[in-house]
């Protein structure tokens, strides 16, 4: 017989309170917001838009790893920090960020978040993607 948790989760960030329902029949990582996103466009002259900030959260628990993969990593600066959480689950805060300098043309990166068990083994993986597109002066 399979037995599927139901947990409720309220987490800080940024000042905001943020309510997840997560199932741990699995583990599972979920993204708050969830989606890919898309930067403004903007030109060679303009300055980049502000970072993307995202919450992973993993049911039930592992370490966090986040890493950029993808056509365009090298485009993307990608820092984390470890979240507070007062359950099992584990969470980390994501801040995605255009690198300034791109070339005319659409940048795409893959953020991927790994939960491991801390012996090398993942226990459950997610993704989302991020892309700008820059425009010609």
């Amino acid at each position: 017989m399979k037995r599927i948790i139901s947990v409720l989760i309220v987490i800080i960030t940024m000042g905001l309170w943020r309510l997840f329902t997560v199932n741990a029949s699995n583990p599972t990582i979920h993204f708050e917001p969830t989606g890919d996103y898309y930067f403004r466009t903007v030109s060679t002259s303009n300055s980049m838009p502000e970072a993307h900030i995202v919450t992973a959260i993993s049911a039930p628990g592992g370490i966090l790893t986040a890493s950029l993969t993808g056509s365009s990593p090298n485009s993307f600066t990608l820092s984390t920090e470890k979240l507070p959480v007062y359950t099992i689950m584990t969470a980390i805060k994501l801040v995605v960020v255009p690198k300034s300098g791109l070339t005319v043309g659409t940048h795409t990166a893959t953020v991927t978040v790994d939960a491991s068990d801390g012996f090398g083994n993942i226990l459950s993986s997610g993704l989302f993607n991020v892309t700008i597109t820059i425009k010609e002066y």
